[in-house]
């Protein structure tokens, strides 16, 4: 799988394809959330962001793979961007003239060391309903907590297309020497 090669490179921090380290947590975005609310667009947004299936492009967006945390966005705070930085930097952007109702969605993550433009790329930029927006935060909070993400804590982004397309729900896992955990498991329907 491509995704894996090219994280597991950013990770490492080499050129070609490398194996992963031990000892990370990997964040996997689906079309529902962890708790299965919608968030197809957000979903399909990090997919596309990251190379639709193949290499990303540009090639430097391979990167994006591999964050950290930041807690309360303050990697981007501390560089001087208000939370709506869309709206008042990098202007006209995809988000500039959105639908009414419609809210931005940034990725990289704002709770990342690669927010806005932090990683020496700006982040991607795509409305989608707003009903998708909480969402997805609550869904960063939990992975955080749920699999042992600390700040500045580095994580994988696996997004697999055909996940998001079959609104397969989004997942966390914890990878060691002596394999793979889940951390964030998807709830079953109908469970509070």
């Amino acid at each position: 799988m491509l995704d894996i090669d090219v994280a597991c490179t950013a990770q490492r921090g080499t050129e070609g394809t490398a194996g992963c380290d031990n000892g990370f947590a990997v964040y996997v975005p689906g079309g529902v959330s962890y708790d299965l609310r919608p968030m197809k667009e957000t979903g399909t947004h990090i997919v596309t962001a990251m190379g639709d299936g193949g290499y990303p492009q540009p090639p430097t967006r391979a990167q994006w793979f591999y964050p950290a945390r930041s807690q309360g966005g303050q990697a981007a705070i501390d560089a001087g961007y208000p939370r709506r930085w869309f709206n008042t930097r990098f202007t006209p952007n995809e988000c500039t003239g959105r639908a009414a109702g419609m809210v931005c969605d940034e990725f990289p993550f704002w709770v990342t060391n690669q927010a806005v433009d932090l990683s020496g790329e700006r982040a991607s930029l795509k409305p989608v309903p707003p009903s998708e927006s909480s969402p997805q935060g609550t869904e960063m909070s939990a992975f955080f907590r749920k699999c042992d993400v600390e700040d500045g804590d580095r994580f994988i982004v696996l997004p697999v297309k055909p996940w998001v397309a079959a609104n397969g729900p989004s997942f966390g896992f914890r990878v060691s020497e002596g394999g793979a955990s889940m951390c964030m498991t998807p709830k079953a329907p109908g469970a509070q």
